[in-house]
Order: structure tokens, then C-alpha cells, then sequence
């Protein structure tokens, strides 16, 4: 698989490298969207869409201070 779909902020490294992807993007995915569910946003958010896309290949995840130790595991 090599589409490319979706908002920028919800896609695998690999979608945006553009490397071919398989099932394993659907659990990034679910950390991304758990991560939004808890804090508002999703990981590396920024309006800056390059920005963006750099934070999502190459930067690494932080967490709020209020996540929960368990939230963090899950993630």
C-alpha cells in the first residue's frame, strides 16, 4: 500500500515518508487518537504544516504532565 489520505496531523511516519505501510499504521493511529481524546489535540499538533510533518517523522512524543502513568503505557 502506498496512498497517501487523510488530515496530516493523523498520519504514520511512513505515510508521510511514503515507504509503503501496512496494518501497523492502525495502531499508531489509535495512539494518536487516544492521545487527542486526553489532551485536546493530537501528538506534534502544529499550524505549521511543516512543522508538523517534521514532528511526526522525526521528533519524539511527549506527554502532558497530567497523563497518567497508565495512559502513557496504553499510548
Amino acid at each position: 500500500m502506498r496512498s497517501f489520505c487523510g488530515s496530516i496531523a493523523y498520519l504514520a511516519p511512513e505515510m508521510l515518508e511514503s515507504t509503503g505501510h501496512n496494518f501497523t499504521i492502525d495502531w499508531y493511529l489509535f495512539g494518536v487518537l487516544i492521545y487527542e481524546l486526553l489532551s485536546g489535540y493530537p501528538p506534534f499538533y502544529n499550524e505549521n504544516k511543516a512543522i508538523l510533518v517534521e514532528g511526526i517523522k522525526y521528533g519524539k512524543l511527549r506527554f502532558p504532565k497530567y497523563f497518567s502513568p497508565q495512559a502513557v503505557s496504553i499510548i
